[in-house]
């Protein structure tokens, strides 16, 4: 009999090509896996052509479809039959890979049995039993310091373990495809500067043809670029498939593309699938770790402003992070990989002053033992977050993973050097804190293992465990660079399994256990990264 097992994804598009890659990594593995994917009508119907190849069974959800008749009662009445619906597939296991709160009471009402990722227990309070899925909502979309990509995450989650890579040859077709759109003002780069791209590549490479591809609801602004004077003289070399694509025609152009040139959007995330050389701009509220096309051949552009990441919140009328990225930047590195493959930055230096790429990191994409990782390689010295986040990438690899990630020790300067001295100091402080809550829990089991337990004693150790959660609380706002640590770990705790305090204090006992391991690695991944640095230090303090 065949496993069964439901993805659950209501997000956007390129939240379901992100799901239909981890899902097909798992088919790859098992290929006898029933996989049924549940997403919104208006995502999902477009890529059909694609999430074919995977899932057995595709399921549209439109919440507006319930409530076509403007009634309650006939509302209630489609939800129970298209949910009596999904609970004839009998599945095995329920994947919830969209934090929100309609697919957590979704994923709960289709199975009463195994479930990963959000959802509801006996009480509607929100639970999360496995820990991936801890992860994603302790650390993903709450600060820079995530390490992984999203598509990562769900491999991980679904269970598949390798990294299968398509054989995709670069068509020498002299075609780019550019999608110079965004969803939001805050991930957009201006038009203007996308037109100056434009005419420097076709100016400079009379071989190029290039192709602009957009949804309907970019006509307006196509029409921008298309009507400016100065692409009169290029021909038929610009083409303007902007709101006349399909998503598969758009899949069809990118399989003959060169290069792809755009934000971080859906199109990148079809790109990836061919593994098209693409260079991506990420500005506003994206974060690169994250969200970053599934791809080896991307380079991925981002500002160096302290701003950056922003949040949805915030915000921001002058925009300062899209100032951030020079045209030149863009067209220098579109050339350079056109003619050589690939962007190195011995070869792209040659073309652009320090003045153009000051303010831009550029990162390229490679795969190591967990999966898709960003190197930078526009800068010699990483800054903190950059440090924190690698160490992260190892803490969390092996301690969620089980999988050993090696890397370099990291360049900095002195600057960074007192912030990691700095968090040495907080990772001590909540070594100590952790081991409290640690002798907090065993107290509480000791008492409850007397014939006659005294419910005053365990209040009071109870209450203890409340107060080490605030004092954590406050120790990763003076430790800013520990909060995806901290995070993690108050909401393993918060989702203890358990019938009774017994059970449920034996599981917060295994999570201070594992947090008070967890923060003594990160200690020491500090002191070994900063120790040759003060050494330097003091022997040139002693030369003084």
């Amino acid at each position: 009999m065949n496993y069964k097992i439901a993805f659950i994804q209501l997000t956007r598009i390129g939240d379901v090509i992100q799901t239909f890659m981890a899902a097909k990594q798992l088919k790859t593995e098992k290929p006898d896996l029933e996989l049924t994917l549940i997403s919104r009508k208006k995502f999902a119907t477009q890529l059909e052509f694609l999430l074919g190849e995977v899932f057995d069974h595709i399921i549209l959800l439109e919440t507006k479809d319930f409530f076509s008749e403007k009634s309650l009662v006939s509302a209630r009445s489609k939800v129970h039959d298209f949910v009596s619906d999904l609970k004839k597939f009998e599945f095995d296991l329920v994947i919830n890979l969209s934090f929100n709160k309609s697919s957590s009471y979704l994923t709960t009402l289709i199975s009463k049995e195994l479930k990963m990722g959000l959802h509801r227990n006996t009480l509607g309070e929100v639970a999360i039993n496995d820990k991936w899925s801890q992860f994603i909502y302790s650390n993903v979309m709450t600060g820079p310091l995530n390490p992984f990509n999203l598509v990562d995450i769900y491999k991980a989650i679904s269970g598949a373990k390798e990294t299968h890579l398509t054989n995709y040859e670069i068509p020498k077709s002299g075609l780019v495809t550019i999608h110079p759109f965004a969803s939001s003002s805050k991930k957009s780069w201006g038009l203007n500067k996308w037109n100056e791209v434009i005419y420097k590549l076709l100016k400079d490479r009379p071989e190029l043809k290039i192709q602009v591809v957009g949804a309907p609801s970019d006509v307006e602004r196509a029409t921008q670029i298309f009507g400016s004077p100065m692409f009169q003289n290029f021909g038929d070399r610009l083409i303007n498939k902007v709101g006349e694509n399909s998503i598969e025609d758009t899949f069809l152009d990118l399989s003959k593309s060169e290069l792809f040139i755009g934000h971080d959007s859906m199109v990148s995330h079809i790109a990836a699938l061919f593994r098209t050389p693409s260079i991506i701009l990420a500005l506003g509220t994206v974060r690169p770790q994250e969200t970053s096309p599934y791809n080896d051949r991307a380079y991925i552009m981002a500002p160096r402003n302290k701003c950056f990441p922003c949040t949805v919140q915030e915000r921001c009328d002058l925009l300062p992070c899209h100032s951030s990225i020079n045209y030149q930047v863009v067209v220098a590195s579109a050339k350079t990989i056109l003619d050589n493959g690939v962007l190195e930055w011995k070869t792209l230096s040659q073309h652009i002053t320090p003045f153009h790429i000051d303010n831009t990191s550029i990162y390229a994409s490679s795969f190591d033992q967990f999966g898709i990782k960003l190197n930078e390689i526009t800068s010699n010295n990483d800054t903190s977050k950059d440090i924190f986040r690698n160490f992260y990438r190892i803490i969390w690899s092996y301690y969620l993973g089980n999988k050993e990630i090696v890397g370099d020790l990291p360049k900095f300067n002195n600057d960074t050097l007192k912030v990691l001295n700095n968090h040495l100091e907080g990772t001590n402080y909540l070594f100590e804190l952790y081991g409290h809550g640690f002798n907090f829990c065993n107290r509480v089991l000791d008492e409850t293992e007397k014939d006659s337990p005294d419910i005053k004693i365990i209040q009071d150790q109870v209450n203890k465990l409340s107060e080490i959660d605030n004092l954590c609380s406050i120790t990763k706002q003076s430790f800013k660079e520990l909060a995806p640590l901290v995070d993690f770990f108050y909401v393993n705790r918060a989702n203890a399994q358990g019938k009774n305090i017994i059970e449920i204090t034996n599981n917060n006992l295994i999570s201070f256990h594992d947090s008070s391991n967890v923060v003594a690695i990160l200690a020491d991944l500090i002191e070994r990264t900063i120790a040759p640095r003060i050494g330097q230090v003091n022997q040139k303090n002693s030369e003084v």
